[in-house]
């Protein structure tokens, strides 16, 4: 005989199987049109319900995504949900996805002929709540802690428990389906709906918890995010590190935002100090900027002068990305005041060679050229490659722009051998690469430069080096113009446009006059009409379309 039963945890008797009940579908996240809105499990439960309480009310393309923002927010828990419908009688859905973050309050009035324990979301999880152990009970509690997903490790580091104990009750609330398992790369990783994650927190809140808890998350936050930072240099570990981070950034974000909070400076620099690569090399400066700028607001950061300089630096290098050169230049000069009153060779010369930069940028030449220089002086017969790729890299550069393109050359190709050789990531070499390839094209040699920049774009864009990646998509359409094909060279830079606003980074001062040059000699060989429609088409490519459209052989010069 066969039985099928619906219980919160599993019975453990004989040869059980579990089916767990996922829950209602829900609809995508990027503004999916009103047909697939419709067929969400999750709005099509919404409608009904809210139909029942209000008999006018009707699913349409006006209120639908808001619908679909409810349904998301009260991850699609079908009780949460019709709890949540039955509020249209005094509630527009706009009011109800205002009130619906704070989820136990608003969802408070159910059916009077449920059991007691199924008329409010509350009362549910209260019920799977008190037929916990103590153990259960704690941990559950202190799990709340994390955001997004979590590993057995993390759990175990932050929670306090010896590690069997931890297994077993973190195996146990699992089974009661008040924690879910997230499969990942041959790893299972642990995740609260956001609604049982609320009850948990406020739990630990009241049992006075959660300043601890949150201590230790930040401990574990800070242990592994340091960890990681030497390693995103490295050839050999830099996308698997990349790889480790991605699913723990939300964490990582959470424990800067407590550091923060809790006015612990020195816990706060470390962190931004350690994060500020992660934004740049994943295009993210937009979000890690204002997190920078107010961990350096705190009070008590200058008791902390050297982690203070090296978040300088950071914000620089984020805020120069985002095309803010003058204050990238007030806080790599801060930086650079500190490190010549420390007497370090080795940090003086990264900042000199990051102020250079900038300097550049901004058409500052007589300052850039003594401080890259110098940083170059600094570096020859020492054993930093990767110091070394980078001087020779932005040297190379600040000849480039004087017009110099002989020593450009050189010293650009110098700063790819290095990087190649030196043991440090493609990325930088790549990198490199694609500046010489610029060079070498103004030289004269289109048929080189375009095999520079197809081996760039193409370890780039596997790596999501999204800035790189829309300078490079450029160069693509300035050899297009050049060759006669003008509708290519128009939807490149139609592309390129799309991605530099995404990421929030405009062209550089060195890179407008090459844009503008190519975009006149496209224009020229077509109606102005039709170069704007190919321009339009090239923005209405995705970055890796664009890609494959640069990569691919011939041009696809047809304007279809």
């Amino acid at each position: 005989m066969a039985l099928v039963v619906a219980l919160a945890a599993r019975l453990r008797i004989g040869p059980e199987v579990v089916w767990r009940v996922p829950a209602l579908t829900l609809p995508r996240e990027d503004n999916p049109a009103f047909a697939e809105l419709a067929t969400s499990e999750a709005v099509r439960l919404f409608a009904e319900r809210a139909q029942a309480v209000r008999p006018d009310f009707v699913l349409c393309e006006a209120n639908a995504a808001c619908l679909a923002e409810i349904c998301r927010r009260l991850d699609g828990i079908p009780l949460a949900i019709e709890l949540a419908a039955a509020r249209v009688s005094a509630l527009s859905p706009m009011q109800i996805a205002e009130y619906v973050s704070d989820r136990l309050r608003l969802l408070t009035t159910g059916s009077r002929t449920a059991l007691p324990r199924h008329q409010t979301l509350r009362a549910t999880i209260d019920w799977s709540y008190e037929l916990l152990s103590d153990g259960e009970q704690r941990l559950f509690s202190r799990l709340a802690v994390f955001t997004g997903c979590w590993t057995l490790e993390a759990a175990d580091a932050v929670c306090g428990e010896a590690r069997h104990d931890v297994l077993d009750l973190l195996a146990s609330l699992v089974d009661k389906s008040l924690v879910l398992t997230v499969e990942r790369e041959e790893q299972t990783r642990f995740t609260m709906l956001e609604t049982i994650r609320e009850y948990a927190l406020a739990h630990l809140e009241a049992c006075g918890e959660a300043d601890e808890i949150r201590s230790r998350h930040a401990a574990w936050a800070l242990t592994l995010a340091e960890t990681a930072r030497p390693a995103v240099h490295t050839q050999e570990k830099h996308e698997a590190w990349l790889r480790r981070l991605d699913p723990e950034f939300p964490n990582l974000r959470a424990a800067l935002r407590w550091s923060g909070e809790a006015c612990d400076a020195e816990r706060a620099l470390r962190l931004a100090d350690a994060l500020w690569l992660y934004w740049v090399v994943h295009d993210t400066s937009a979000e890690g900027r204002p997190q920078i700028e107010a961990v350096l607001g705190l009070p008590g950061v200058t008791a902390y002068p050297a982690i203070l300089a090296a978040l300088r630096r950071g914000a620089a290098l984020i805020a120069s990305n985002q095309g803010d050169f003058a204050t990238a230049r007030l806080h790599n000069e801060a930086a650079l005041v500190y490190y010549r009153g420390q007497g370090d060779r080795r940090e003086l010369g990264t900042t000199l060679n990051w102020l250079g930069a900038v300097a550049c940028e901004q058409g500052d030449f007589a300052h850039a050229l003594p401080w890259l220089e110098e940083r170059l002086s600094l570096l020859r017969g020492g054993d930093n490659p990767q110091a070394l790729g980078f001087a020779l890299y932005h040297l190379g550069k600040a000849c480039h722009a004087l017009g110099d393109l002989v020593r450009a050359r050189s010293l650009l190709e110098e700063s790819v051998a290095v990087f190649r050789h030196g043991g440090v990531t493609a990325m930088l070499a790549d990198q490199s690469l694609a500046y010489l390839g610029e060079v070498i094209e103004e030289l004269g040699d289109d048929a080189r430069a375009g095999s520079m920049y197809r081996e760039a774009l193409t370890d780039l864009s596997r790596i999501e080096d999204r800035l790189n990646v829309a300078s490079l998509l450029e160069s693509f359409a300035s050899l297009a113009a050049k060759a006669g094909q003008p509708v290519r060279a128009c939807r490149l830079i139609g592309a390129a446009d799309r991605l530099h606003e995404e990421i929030h980074s405009p062209r550089s001062l060195a890179s407008s006059p090459r844009h503008a040059r190519t975009w006149q000699l496209a224009g020229r060989q077509l109606a102005p009409e039709i170069a704007e429609a190919e321009l339009a088409a090239g923005r209405r490519m995705t970055w890796p379309e664009a890609v494959a459209y640069a990569l691919a052989e011939g041009g696809g010069e047809s304007a279809d």
